[in-house]
């Protein structure tokens, strides 16, 4: 699929999966992005919180056939959200990311 693409750009949803993936990108040989997915408060996908979202990025930093590339979210329970809560939920979502970027490179993608 690499091949194919312009560029295959994977994700990293947790250890043991980021793990995982650094083995077959080893058997496969080939070198690829990866981004770092962030639970922020729907429970669906990724690392819960700045501090496992840090640890993750730096596994992937550090695995000689991942590039890190950024972070990511997905939002979905912002559509429940009204007023208030439904204003302060973009900022929210943004400390996380930052915090979970924190000694890392400040020009990853969030």
């Amino acid at each position: 699929l690499a091949a194919a693409l312009d560029e295959l750009i994977l994700a990293a949803t947790s250890a043991p999966q980021a793990a995982a993936l650094g083995g077959v990108l080893d058997l496969a040989g080939i070198t690829v992005p990866v981004m770092v997915a962030v639970d922020t408060g729907l429970g669906r996908e990724g690392v819960r919180g700045a501090d496992a979202a840090a640890a993750l990025a730096r596994f992937v930093q550090g695995h000689p056939r991942m590039t890190l590339r950024g972070f990511y979210s997905h939002e979905g329970h912002a559509y429940g959200a009204y007023g208030a809560e439904e204003a302060a939920l973009p900022a929210q979502v943004m400390d996380t990311l930052r915090a979970a970027r924190g000694g890392l490179d400040p020009r990853l993608t969030l």
